[in-house]
Order: C-alpha cells, then structure tokens, then sequence
C-alpha cells in the first residue's frame, strides 16, 4: 500500500492487485504493484517483474520464477517453517526446507540483496517493522543498468617506500596486468592510487597518459587511473585519480581531500626535522583538492571516489552519492606497510561505506587487498597481497540515498554530547553527595 502511494504521488499511473491469501492461516500472502504511464492490468505475468520483495526466503524462492532475467531480487533471510514441511514428526527429525543459500541465490539473479530484515528490525525495537527495512532497501535499488569493472592489481612486495621504488617498475607492472585483459569483457577499467608518477610535467600529453590512452583505445572502454604530478611551482604534489577515455581525452578528474598526515604531508615539519625525525620520508607535502568526491564516465555515469584512507571518513563518500554517485571507488596503496593489518582495516571500512550508502564498493590496491564489496558488506573476488591479479565482476548501478546519507553523523554526535554532559552532570551530582572529611 505504502508503494502504490508513493507512485501515485509521483504522478504514476497504479493498479494493485488484492492482498491473496489472507484468508489462509500461516498460507503465503502476496500482491502486486504495477505502476507507469499507463497500466492496464493490476497482476504482473510470469518472468516479467522488475523487483521482486519477499518477508521471507522460501517465499522468496517460491517466487523468483516471476523475476524478469534483469529484476532486482530482495528477500529477508529469516525462515519460517510451515508445518507441512515437517513430514517427519519425530523428535530432532530435519524440516523439507528450501535447501539453497542466499549466496547461491544471489550469484544466480541480475541483482539480488538478501537482508536479515526481521532481525535490523528486532535491534531497532519491533520485528514487524521487518517490511519497513524491505521498503529501504527497494528505496535505494538498482536502476537496471550495470557495469562490468576491472580492478587492476600490479602486484609486488609490501613495506617499500614511494622514494625507494622506481615508479616506472609500478606502472609497468600494471601495464603487464591490464594486457591480460580481453577486449569486451569488461565496459571499465580501475587502477589504484597513485600508480603513474610523472615528473615535472603534468599527466595530461605525457608518455604514461599516451600508454593508458591505447589501451583503452584496444578495449573500447574508460579508465580511471591514479596519477601523482607536480603542482606548476614544483614545490608540492597532486595525488588525484583521472578518467581517461577511448579516445584519450581526460574527461573526470578528482585530486584527493584528505591527506594522509605524516604520510602525505608532515604536520610541525620544521619542529620534527630538528628533533631528528626521518622527515625526509616525506621531502614535500600533497596539495588538497578542493572538488566533491566525484567523477563521471563518457556516457554520464557518474560515481563516488574516494581515494586510499578517504574511505575511513563516512562524508567523503557520501559527498560522491549525494552528486548522483551510483557505486563507489576506493583506489588505494598500502604498499609501503607490512604485514595486512592496514589493508584489512581498509576492508572492513569499504564494508562500512557500502552498508551505510547501499552501493558497491570496487577497491584496487597495487599490492592488495583489491576486490568488491556488496550493498550488504559481503566481499568478492578479494586479492592476496603481492599477487598480480585483475579481478571482475559486473555490478548494478544503484540510485537513491539511505537514512544515513541524508543524516550523516548528527545522531551519534548529538547521542556523545547528550552521553558527556550527562556523566559530568553525575558526576557534580556523586561530588556534592560524598561527606565531607572533618578537620
């Protein structure tokens, strides 16, 4: 009903099909909703539903049969055994339940989100709100469009430092693994942070943008590459990732926001040096880009960016999908840390921006961990490090912005200030209360 308001509201034509089933005690209950310029018939025919939204999963898979082959598939997770599945009475005896998983399931559908719906719900204080958690995750769903993407990872040992590796050995190295790409097989090719190092030019007609330019000429699609190039003065760098189209014209581009102290730039650089800080592992700081976290295809597509430790903050990414971001890229370079603690946090954070922005999250890395990481925070295709890897998978567009999108952090950052003043107001309270020592 909620559906079918809202696409009247929006001036769509809407014909909904009665509630079947309620008649039924524990039975499925379904409905349809047809909306557009003009329908003629409340009931959607067999293999020609956009979305299919089931409250549970083997009424989920009951169903699916009725999804068009590019329909959305968004089913709770929990399961509800009716009792003509228990054949056998005996005690400890195994329900005939619907054997297949949600990651089989979602493997096998054009778009598929199974959400543990009833149990978000139950956190937020009513299980029936389950249905509501479904509207949302419809709300922010794939526009039927999809892109087959390519992260690039060159591979190469970890804890090495930007000084002490020639940049040429990384872009080669990254060359080496994009030819192993076919033409048509992918419609975008991903390169981590910072991976083409020109110096004393920009990238824009230098011999690195001729190579990129060729070999997305050979795929026939763009590619977004991370360049470092020298600020006119010489005395500073960009850090910024491009989009290079087929025909070699840069057509995007972001220079990245937040710096990564003593990484990118060195904070009290005169203070340190005569301390006897390595200052000299940083000999010049990045200059910030001023620009949304954004950047935009050839054919308009456009996507948030957010580059290397950019991920760790919620507001760059939603500053991406708040211009019409439809997935999000983290490029990124751990390559001068040992061991995986850093590129496993790094992880865990693009887990954390897809579930909050419901978006695909692609991360490339020059040395690990690359991969992709659903609406839900599954990851897949996840590299190891060192490894020289493209990996690929085609990903729908989505479109629509979450609850947090539109709030950001104000709730939690009211919640902490409410938290504070409230435990300074205890303790004044416990101070005033404890007797005095007599003299």
């Amino acid at each position: 009903k909620v559906l079918a308001i809202l696409c009247q509201r929006h001036g769509h034509e809407v014909k909904q099909s009665e509630v079947h089933g309620m008649a039924k005690r524990g039975g499925a209950v379904f409905s349809h909703v047809r909306f557009g310029e003009k329908v003629w018939s409340p009931t959607i025919p067999e293999g020609e539903a956009d979305i299919l939204v089931a409250l549970e999963w083997a009424e989920g898979l009951r169903w699916i049969n009725y999804l068009r082959p590019t329909g959305t598939f968004i089913a709770d997770c929990q399961k509800i055994v009716p009792p003509f599945a228990c054949r056998n009475r005996g005690r400890g005896a195994e329900a005939s339940y619907a054997p297949q998983t949600p990651e089989e399931i979602i493997e096998q559908v054009h778009a598929g989100y199974a959400i543990d719906a009833m149990g978000m719900a139950a956190n937020l204080g009513n299980d029936k709100a389950a249905n509501t958690v479904l509207l949302g995750a419809l709300s922010t769903g794939p526009t039927g469009q999809t892109l087959r993407i390519a992260a690039v990872q060159g591979g190469g040992p970890q804890g090495t430092h930007a000084i002490d590796t020639p940049a040429s050995l990384v872009f080669q190295r990254h060359l080496e693994a994009t030819a192993t790409i076919e033409p048509g097989t992918v419609d975008m090719v991903l390169w981590p942070e910072n991976v083409i190092d020109v110096n004393y030019e920009p990238f824009e007609g230098s011999a690195a943008h001729a190579q990129i330019a060729a070999e997305a000429a050979r795929l026939g699609v763009p590619f977004v590459v991370g360049i470092t190039e020298d600020t006119p003065d010489g005395n500073s760098f960009y850090n910024a990732q491009v989009v290079v189209a087929p025909d070699g014209t840069i057509v995007s581009r972001y220079d990245k926001v937040r710096r990564v102290p003593f990484g990118e730039y060195m904070p009290m650089r005169d203070l340190l040096h005569a301390l006897g800080a390595p200052t000299d592992l940083v000999p010049r700081d990045a200059t910030p880009g001023t620009t949304p976290a954004v950047l935009e295809l050839p054919d308009g597509t456009r996507f948030a960016c957010v580059i290397s430790w950019e991920v760790f903050f919620g507001g760059r990414a939603n500053e991406g999908v708040e211009r019409g971001g439809e997935f999000i890229v983290n490029p990124t370079n751990g390559s001068s840390y040992t061991w995986t603690v850093l590129q496993s946090q790094q992880v865990a954070s693009s887990r954390l921006r897809a579930i909050e922005q419901q978006r695909w999250v692609v991360q490339a890395s020059p040395t690990g961990f690359s991969g992709f990481i659903s609406p839900d925070g599954d990851v897949y295709e996840r590299t190891s490090v060192s490894e020289q890897k493209v990996v690929i998978r085609e990903i729908p567009m989505i479109s629509g912005r979450t609850w947090y999108s539109r709030i950001g952090n104000i709730p939690w950052v009211v919640l902490a200030a409410l938290l504070l003043a409230f435990t300074l107001w205890r303790a004044g309270t416990l101070a005033g209360l404890r007797p005095r020592s007599s003299p």
